[in-house]
């Protein structure tokens, strides 16, 4: 619904009493003569300001709807509903073609095939959503592929994002599987580091960025092969968090990937309101989540980076920055396939799953 039609009807209320009175009776009846659909009649019936200034309508006018209705009032604050306005399609930022693959996923236990302790049903649905992860990025055949991941118990020296530079990436002293080691990509790593600070953006880069949970588990299913080239960027949330930092830092990513010329896939690890941290480890914001998932699926997920850090801190923060990092390196107006969600909580591998593949546009 276009903006200046829900103000226009608004102000038709405003200033004839009678015919507020009859909206208020009956908005369906009234929506028509007034130049609304049903939804925004009664969502103007509803009270709910916050819906309306999601759709561009100024505060002090949903302020006033809002007074009409507080016998009835329903909106996303007294309810503790996050609303977004989803109807109208974003603008959309041309995806560089270098990049082939992007995606989010929850970490999962090693070994993958225990998925979870739930029955055997929800492991194997579980497991066909990342193997249906795993076929999109084999069938996107990456020369390289980015990991964001977060770091609980970072031996950083900053609080910034961590770039690994290393020739190769070995096992944490947290990991489950040494085993696993994996070669990184040194020149394209530092080129990364590079544009960065070229940016102005804060980064270290460092050679010893270690398997730990974060990369190792989601990499047990998804890598397509041992030899493919790894490249970790590593959040710090317990030292910073700043959701728009997060998209700006993806954005900046655009710069090498759009010069290297090489296939890259990049994939988000975690859980969108999953937290790490000792006092509510594993506590989880099924709503929140949701609203993230809306968001991706209409292409709005970059929008994700405008919210208020104090919002999202209260939904869980730990890992929702790696996925604003991916989403700022492929952009506006991408939409998403959500392969899985299911929430958990304590006892259920303190988690959650969500599994997402971008539907990025056909290459050439």
């Amino acid at each position: 619904m276009d903006t200046s039609k829900i103000e226009s009807a608004i102000r038709a209320l405003a200033d004839d009493a009678e015919l507020l009175r009859r909206f208020q009776d009956d908005p369906r009846a009234i929506a028509s003569q007034i130049g609304l659909d049903v939804e925004w009649a009664e969502t103007i019936a509803l009270g709910d300001r916050y819906r309306l200034q999601a759709a561009g309508v100024g505060a002090a006018m949903s302020l006033r709807v809002a007074q009409w209705f507080i016998d009835r009032l329903n909106d996303s604050a007294l309810t503790r509903r996050t609303r977004q306005e989803l109807s109208q399609s974003p603008a959309r930022l041309p995806v560089p073609a270098e990049v082939v693959f992007a995606g989010g996923c929850s970490h999962v236990p090693a070994p993958p095939t225990s998925l979870g302790s739930a029955g055997s049903e929800a492991i194997r649905r579980r497991r066909a959503a990342y193997d249906r992860l795993a076929a999109d990025i084999r069938a996107a055949d990456p020369e390289v592929m980015i990991v964001v991941a977060e770091s609980r118990a970072p031996g950083f020296i900053t609080g910034a994002f961590v770039i690994g530079t290393g020739s190769t990436i070995g096992a944490s002293t947290t990991t489950s599987d040494p085993a696993l080691a994996l070669c990184g990509d040194p020149t394209y790593a530092r080129a990364l580091v590079d544009a960065v600070r070229a940016e102005g953006l804060e980064v270290e880069e460092s050679n010893r960025v270690g398997l730990d949970k974060d990369l190792l588990s989601p990499l047990h299913i998804l890598l397509p092969e041992p030899e493919l080239p790894v490249i970790p960027i590593i959040t710090q949330p317990e030292r910073g968090f700043s959701p728009f930092g997060a998209r700006a830092f993806g954005e900046v990513l655009r710069i090498v990937v759009e010069m290297a010329g090489r296939r890259v896939a990049i994939l988000a690890t975690g859980g969108p309101s999953r937290r790490s941290d000792r006092a509510s480890f594993g506590q989880l914001a099924p709503e929140f989540d949701r609203f993230v998932l809306d968001m991706l699926r209409t292409g709005r997920g970059v929008e994700l980076g405008d919210l208020e850090p104090y919002a999202l801190l209260a939904n869980g923060r730990h890992e929702f920055q790696n996925w604003l990092v991916m989403l700022g390196l492929v952009g506006p107006g991408v939409a998403a396939k959500i392969y899985a969600y299911e929430p958990a909580g304590r006892g259920d591998d303190e988690g959650g799953w969500t599994v997402v593949s971008m539907i990025l546009p056909p290459k050439k």
